[in-house]
């Protein structure tokens, strides 16, 4: 059985991984864990959530987000979701 940690921004986040995708994974033998960086929710950033992915990565087979990119804290003027992809996997240490 694969573990997943899915960084989730807040308690929306949360509540979409623990009644759509933990049903729906598990069905397929993958264990979904929804991890909020902090107990607030929101306020998101690169600087916030690299080092919680990197963290989790220790523990987890996978680790991926589920963040909301409009609020997405020091978003650059016209940066993509990829161009923000791209940082946030910079930002991880190795």
């Amino acid at each position: 059985m694969k573990r997943v940690a899915i960084v989730v921004e807040g308690d929306t986040e949360e509540e979409f991984v623990k009644q759509v995708l933990q049903p729906h994974l598990g069905a397929r033998g993958v264990v979904a864990v929804a991890m909020k960086p902090n107990s607030r929710g929101g306020n998101i950033s690169v600087e916030r959530l690299a080092p919680a992915m990197a963290k989790l990565s220790w523990n987890f087979d996978a680790v991926t987000s589920l963040v909301d990119f409009y609020e997405f804290k020091r978003k650059q003027p016209n940066e993509t979701v990829e161009d923000l992809e791209a940082r946030i996997d910079a930002a991880i240490p190795p």
